[in-house]
């Protein structure tokens, strides 16, 4: 007479321990590396947004015609450093988890630009 299994055998349970370490082993290091991608890219999202906020105040400044010195028209002022770019920001805020001080934005990333302050006939830059 046959007695009718219920659950696995040691052996089954021991080859699903290897199989589930093997696939820890290959895919959390896929995922620290993922990390790391989505933080550069996020940095790299940040700053071509802070870019066209440059471009877009210059083009605003440019048909306003004001002059180098700055705001000639109510608080417009060109974008020499941090807090001068603030007013143009979404929010009157940096990004999230994006800081500046003087002249030097860190972005989430945890890299580094310097602003090059807009002239009469160039945008602020973030290189």
């Amino acid at each position: 007479m046959y007695r009718s299994q219920k659950g696995f055998t040691l052996i089954e349970l021991v080859m699903i321990i290897v199989i589930l370490g093997i696939l820890a082993a290959v895919a959390i290091p896929r995922y620290l590396d993922l990390s790391t991608q989505a933080t550069t890219s996020a940095s790299n999202a940040i700053k071509g947004g802070i870019k066209s906020t440059f471009s877009i105040a210059f083009a605003n400044h440019r048909v306003l015609r004001l002059a180098a010195s700055g705001g000639v028209a109510g608080s417009t002022t060109y974008i020499t450093d941090c807090a001068s770019a603030v007013p143009y920001l979404e929010g009157g805020v940096w990004p999230d988890n994006t800081t500046c001080v003087g002249s030097l934005v860190t972005l989430p990333s945890g890299s580094t630009s310097t602003i090059g302050a807009e002239t009469n006939t160039s945008a602020a830059s973030l290189p």
